[in-house]
């Protein structure tokens, strides 16, 4: 555990009575001040612009020094408390001698609102149980740097979703934190499938980018552009997210060294729909022969960049991806869920004698949506025609980002039926559009996906002790580091 620095003090001043109390607070003095997240959007966006800046370089201690700051400013927002979390800041002090909830009393008189308290008291209240899953004890997993793999390999699923492969970041920053103490998760990874955003980051991951650099990338916004739907459909949407996506991604993969062919460290699947005909076919990208005479089953001579392009193309949202003469959109059309591509290749694999077996399957999703009623408009008007048109285009987008639960219960009952341990994560409720470039949203999506892991943390080390058992070591799983709440 890291050492507290001495207790901070209180800038503001403070009542007696407990946050909850806020409601009562006199209206004219709560006036006063706006509420931080009700200040002008520009000047929310360039404070947060400053502190993704700052964390770039700072180190714990700054971050950490930086959240006791923010946590008494009256022009700080909850979002940024988020942030700084996320990226290693502790929460700590806020519990010495009741600083946080003092200081939180403070913000109240200064005219925090009604939400706003709320958000902070759930901060206060799941902070620090957060960041002690993730950074308190020693690792879950025992040093394998010398062990040799007994046997089956470690498949890493990443589903499709646009930006909310934010979700999948941050569940494999808590995963890696947890079990190893750091953020290599990749290194105890054999092969990777991943579709769409999925594709992006499994991609990146493999070629050595750090989680906390891809949270950075994603978090930026430097490729939706806020838009109505009307505006995808009709307007210049479409091509400004092409080229940004075009420059995230060569900024991201050299094509002279990122590709298929030069990657023989791991396995790499990576499924795109070709559309240059009818009906359209799934192809999987991949760096590593099933087949030695079957042209459709031999290494792809593709680059990162290219294969993450035709894997993310989603209809609407970008143009589709032309490569060898080929048109290609996202994958996530035919398998975001990449569990089936996975299994589908494995078993071809074990056909053609080219893999011995899997030791265990970790499928990540981007988040399960809420049920809600739905709005879908029909009839003759033009006005019904254009907002059908709509409906239509919600509704297929759906199936682009994720509703293939059909898809998941197989890939269970398959791993279940030949005995492969089988972990599955996807937090519920996280009701992000595909595009959305609101920071204050965004985190909150984070910040719900910290809490779920937190909540399932013994699942978490359960898939710690299988990768610990895949190795051959004298001392496979040390007992002295396992975590208050596992249970083996």
């Amino acid at each position: 555990m890291k050492e507290s620095a001495s207790s901070p003090t209180i800038s503001t001043a403070t009542r007696s009575e407990s946050p909850s109390s806020a409601k009562r607070v006199d209206k004219s003095r709560s006036s006063a001040q706006r509420c931080g997240h009700q200040r002008p959007q520009h000047k929310r966006k360039l404070r947060f612009e400053q502190l993704l800046t700052f964390l770039a370089t700072a180190t714990d201690d700054q971050k950490t020094t930086k959240l006791i700051e923010y946590w008494q400013e009256p022009n700080s927002t909850i979002t940024e408390l988020r942030l700084l979390l996320t990226l290693g800041a502790c929460p700590e002090q806020l519990y010495e001698n009741e600083f946080g909830q003092m200081a939180l009393r403070g913000r109240i008189e200064q005219g925090l609102c009604h939400k706003c308290i709320v958000d902070h008291e759930n901060f206060l209240d799941r902070a620090m149980d957060v960041w002690n899953a993730q950074f308190r004890d020693k690792p879950i997993v025992s040093k394998v740097a010398d062990a040799k793999r007994k046997s089956g390999l470690v498949a890493l699923a990443l589903d499709g979703g646009g930006i909310r492969g934010l979700v999948s970041i941050t569940m494999l920053m808590f995963i890696s934190r947890r079990l190893f103490g750091n953020e290599r998760i990749v290194d105890h990874s054999d092969w990777l499938a991943g579709t769409s955003t999925g594709s992006m980051l499994a991609l990146a991951i493999t070629k050595g980018m750090s989680l906390t650099t891809c949270f950075h990338q994603y978090i930026k916004g430097e490729i939706f552009v806020e838009s109505s739907s009307v505006a995808r459909l009709f307007g210049s949407v479409v091509k400004k997210q092409t080229e940004n996506l075009d420059a995230i991604l060569a900024k991201t993969f050299d094509d002279a060294v990122d590709t298929f062919t030069n990657m023989t460290d791991k396995r790499l699947s990576v499924p795109a729909l070709d559309i240059s005909t009818t009906p359209a076919r799934l192809e999987v990208f991949r760096n590593y022969s099933v087949h030695l005479t079957d042209p459709d089953l031999q290494p792809s001579n593709v680059t990162f960049r290219d294969a993450a392009k035709a894997s993310s193309a989603a209809p609407t949202f970008f143009y589709p991806h032309l490569l060898n003469g080929r048109r290609y959109v996202d994958g996530s059309m035919a398998a975001n869920c990449p569990l089936g591509v996975l299994l589908q290749e494995y078993d071809l694999s074990q056909k053609f004698g080219g893999i011995s077996s899997l030791g265990c399957v970790i499928s990540l999703g981007t988040g399960d949506v809420s049920a809600t009623d739905r709005q879908y408009t029909y009839g003759g008007t033009l006005r019904k025609k254009t907002t059908n048109l709509l409906h239509l285009t919600q509704l297929l987008l759906e199936q682009v980002s994720g509703y293939e639960q059909s898809t998941l219960q197989c890939a269970r009952n398959r791993c279940a039926a030949y005995d492969i341990p089988f972990f599955r994560f996807s937090p519920p409720a996280i009701d992000v559009v595909l595009n959305e470039t609101d920071p204050a949203k965004l985190m909150t999506m984070v910040w719900k996906t910290f809490v779920y892991m937190t909540d399932n943390a013994q699942e978490v080390d359960r898939l710690g002790q299988m990768i610990n058992s895949l190795y051959s070591t004298n001392n496979n799983f040390d007992e002295s580091k396992k975590r208050s709440n596992t249970i083996l």
